[in-house]
């Protein structure tokens, strides 16, 4: 079996790496595709920026859905019950055509390098920065993390670098001083973050931001509170990451806190169907990440590269299931009593997904 897998592998990188070496030179259509979709995209990150009174669209910015809440729902229903949008790799957003590896070893295949724009397209799954995601109403965030030689931290999809910690932190900040009673879940895997030392830079990090205040105690708080019991403490951020025994605390939640089942598909009804089915065996003493991402494989990229080549990426592959999701909020999911929690996204931005999301909770 591991041989006819080896076979297979290098059939596809023989087969198409003289399209990815032309392609690489060449301009992706795609990456106009966002733009188009989503108005605030823009070229600094660090401009957190407040719409103003002209450019704000109550149909597309929610900044604070959860404040407006009613107060009933807010004092009664669980946190783990209302429903949200997720964004994965949320910060993937800085990955661009000149992509650089996390320093831990080879992450990448080689190949890859003769295709960057089109990598880059694969490993962006969203085109907002943190702050304008934040402004959007999206309230949980899938973030991973590795070092670079230089000492930073950085995030990271696949190996592929993307912007730094800071400039993830910044955005939260900025968001929380504008709006300090909405309640902001980060999930933070430990792929290529393992040492203490690490971990230490992280904690230091997130307290120069001025975020350490801030942070929910598990000791506490959990995922059956309600809204009210985190406002009335003035908590509005929870970290889900393990840490090293040697620097556990409270304010980081452990990852057994969330259930995040992943379909690993790339066809739409087999992701809902075995989402659905993983729904259905929930624990409500946990957060539930109903991850409705496609995950792209070797057959789908060799399809498209045959198909359609300038216009594959993430921005394409999320359009089917986005919809659809938007569809069954609007059909069968709307009013059902199914506590779905969070649904996570590739591009968020997609036309009415997140209002839809929000909407359900009324």
């Amino acid at each position: 079996m591991e041989n006819m897998r080896s076979l297979r592998q290098r059939y596809f990188i023989l087969s198409n790496l003289c399209w990815l070496a032309v392609l690489g030179s060449c301009q992706i259509k795609s990456e106009t595709v966002g733009k188009k979709l989503n108005p605030d995209l823009q070229e600094s990150p660090r401009e957190f920026l407040l719409p103003t009174t002209k450019t704000y669209e109550p149909d597309r910015h929610h900044p604070n859905w959860m404040t407006g809440l009613d107060q009933d729902f807010r004092a009664r229903v669980p946190i783990n019950e209302i429903t949200m949008q997720g964004s994965h790799d949320a910060a993937s957003y800085g990955i661009g055509s000149n992509w650089t590896n996390c320093d831990v070893g080879e992450t990448v295949p080689w190949y890859f390098r003769y295709a960057k724009k089109i990598v880059s397209k694969l490993a962006r799954t969203q085109e907002l920065d943190i702050f304008r995601q934040l402004y959007l109403g999206v309230r949980y965030f899938d973030i991973r993390l590795c070092t670079k030689k230089d000492g930073q931290i950085y995030i990271h999809h696949g190996g592929y670098v993307s912007v730094d910690l800071d400039n993830v932190l910044e955005g939260i900040s900025a968001f929380l001083s504008a709006y300090p009673d909405e309640v902001l879940i980060f999930h933070v895997e430990r792929q290529f973050f393992n040492t203490v030392d690490e971990h230490r830079i992280l904690i230091d990090t997130i307290k120069r931001h001025g975020l350490w205040k801030k942070l929910a105690s598990r000791d506490e708080l959990s995922p059956g509170s309600t809204l009210s019991d985190f406002q009335d403490q003035g908590k509005s951020l929870i970290v889900i990451h393990d840490l090293p025994a040697s620097l556990d605390t409270p304010l980081l939640w452990k990852t057994n806190s969330i259930k995040n089942p992943w379909a690993n598909s790339v066809d739409v009804d087999e992701t809902i169907n075995y989402l659905e089915d993983k729904l259905n065996q929930r624990n409500y003493d946990h957060f539930f990440v109903f991850q409705s991402v496609l995950t792209p494989n070797e057959q789908w990229i060799e399809r498209s590269l045959k198909s359609d080549p300038l216009s594959i990426g993430i921005d394409t592959l999320s359009e089917s299931i986005n919809q659809t999701i938007v569809n069954k909020m609007e059909s069968s999911w709307r009013g059902d009593g199914v506590k779905r929690n969070i649904i996570l996204s590739d591009m968020v931005h997609y036309p009415d997904l997140t209002r839809m999301i929000i909407e359900s909770n009324r």
